[in-house]
């Protein structure tokens, strides 16, 4: 009876053992997925915060001082935001490097720029540089009715904007246009910026225009570079007689784009030669200073003739002394005796300033549709290395302009 009762119970003993072996085993069954969902649910958090992070934030070159090109940096900011109704948000493809931007990055403008950022109450840093953009539209603010989404447009932006050298540029609708349809985005990226500056110079300073151009003498200093390439054709594409200064090995360059007369300005001789061709209705100059005021004396006399430079001293001034003593020793510019010499013989002096206009590229878009007006690149450089772009423009010498190309299998 005894060992009845004793294997009973060990019965009973075995029975509860293997109760609780299921019953444990059961529950690590239970348990596992939950924990294996819960670690599925963190991850997709993760993953959406690191998306949702990347579609706030883009890839750009920028700087937080001034200096020398070691200040530029390579990361991640914030996507530039829509700040008024007329706003567009664009993917860049492409852009440019040009002289203003080096010179910014040096703090080129400081003064005059920061006051007028602080009007607008834009900060100072960190500064995304670059003024030329071809790319794709991807926002429009609610009264920008000119372009869609996916939209091909070129432009500039303000130049207190966030630069183009970044994925993604902001600019008003009227700082842009539809880019030319059989220009790719590395062409079309080139042009913008010295479009609507040498606009503000020959149509808006000295007044010409298709109409009143084909008697027209022009002379254009510096005929290799961005300026000055774009300056002769829109000029022939107006009927102009252009003239034009380089270096000797530009000069096949500048002769193939239509200048009728190409003088090399390394020449001993070179103001003989431009003085035997007669005097000008207009001179273009992009560099200013010393360099230009002694083409003052080309200028027809008492026909209005004008001499406009791209370079005026204004924002150097202000950096040396200040806004207001800057703004002083600027206007004591126009007090110089080579630009007195001009006022006395019935010619005028202007200064130009560039200023985004979507209008003007309109226009010109026509003109490269139809083949009057071809991009001229000396090279390209990937967006990884925009910062080599940078030192090849700075290095001078420039052959036509210098593109970063965003978008590496960017073909159209």
């Amino acid at each position: 009876m005894a060992n009845c009762v004793l294997l009973t119970s060990r019965r009973k003993c075995f029975a509860l053992s293997q109760t609780n072996t299921f019953s444990f085993s059961r529950s690590k069954l239970q348990v596992s997925p939950v924990r294996s969902l819960i670690h599925t649910f963190k991850r997709s958090l993760s993953n959406n915060a690191e998306n949702l992070s990347a579609r706030n934030t883009m890839e750009a070159w920028y700087i937080n001082e001034y200096g020398s090109n070691d200040v530029l940096q390579h990361g991640r900011l914030p996507l530039p935001s829509l700040r008024t109704p007329t706003d567009i948000l664009v993917r860049v493809h492409s852009a440019s490097v040009n002289p203003i931007d080096y010179r910014m990055r040096s703090g080129y403008g400081e003064s005059l720029l920061n006051l007028w950022r602080k009007l607008e109450n834009v900060k100072e840093f960190p500064l995304v540089l670059g003024r030329d953009f071809s790319g794709e539209v991807v926002k429009t603010g609610r009264l920008a009715r000119r372009f869609r989404k996916g939209d091909q447009v070129w432009g500039t932006p303000s130049v207190i904007a966030v630069g183009t050298h970044g994925q993604f540029v902001v600019a008003s609708q009227d700082e842009m246009s539809i880019k030319p349809f059989n220009w790719t985005h590395s062409e079309a990226a080139s042009l913008p910026y010295v479009a609507c500056t040498v606009w503000t110079a020959l149509a808006s300073r000295a007044g010409l225009k298709p109409e009143n151009s084909h008697d027209k003498h022009v002379l254009v200093l510096g005929g290799s570079g961005g300026i000055g390439n774009f300056a002769i054709q829109l000029l022939k594409a107006w009927g102009a007689f252009v003239t034009t200064t380089c270096a000797t090995d530009a000069v096949e360059l500048v002769t193939g784009l239509g200048a009728d007369h190409v003088i090399d300005y390394s020449a001993a001789d070179m103001m003989e030669q431009l003085e035997s061709l007669g005097s000008f209705d207009v001179v273009l100059d992009p560099f200013g200073g010393d360099v230009g005021e002694q083409y003052t004396s080309l200028l027809c006399k008492w026909k209005g003739a004008i001499y406009v430079t791209l370079a005026p001293p204004l924002l150097s001034k202000t950096d040396e002394y200040g806004t207001g003593l800057g703004l002083l020793s600027a206007g004591q510019y126009l007090t110089s005796s080579a630009l007195q010499k001009a006022f006395c013989s019935g010619s005028l002096v202007s200064w130009g300033f560039f200023s985004p206009n979507g209008a003007a590229l309109d226009y010109i878009r026509s003109l490269c549709q139809s083949g009057m007006i071809k991009p001229v690149i000396q090279e390209e450089f990937p967006f990884s290395k925009t910062n080599e772009a940078y030192v090849k423009l700075e290095s001078g010498h420039a052959r036509g302009k210098i593109v970063v190309n965003m978008i590496s299998d960017e073909s159209s």
